[in-house]
């Protein structure tokens, strides 16, 4: 299984959500947003400067910086 981080997604790529590492706050933060573990995303795009990205969720348009991103561990998705 191939594991990369979600801020390592191109455009179009969806993935699972396999752990996301970061403090206590910042895990309840994106669980309440619909990021969590065993749940799938996709990346939509970037902004106009590169940070931060928006990913599809559950239904949701969520925006979450690359350094953010950097802390939630997927793997590929079909």
């Amino acid at each position: 299984m191939e594991r990369k981080r979600l801020s390592e997604l191109k455009n179009g790529e969806k993935g699972r959500i396999l752990s996301l590492n970061g403090d206590a706050d910042f895990c309840r933060k994106l669980r309440s947003m619909g990021i969590a573990e065993n749940v799938p995303v996709r990346y939509v795009f970037e902004s106009p400067f590169g940070d931060p990205a928006a990913y599809e969720s559950q239904g949701l348009l969520i925006a979450v910086r690359r350094r953010d991103g950097a802390l939630i561990e997927v793997e590929p998705w079909d």
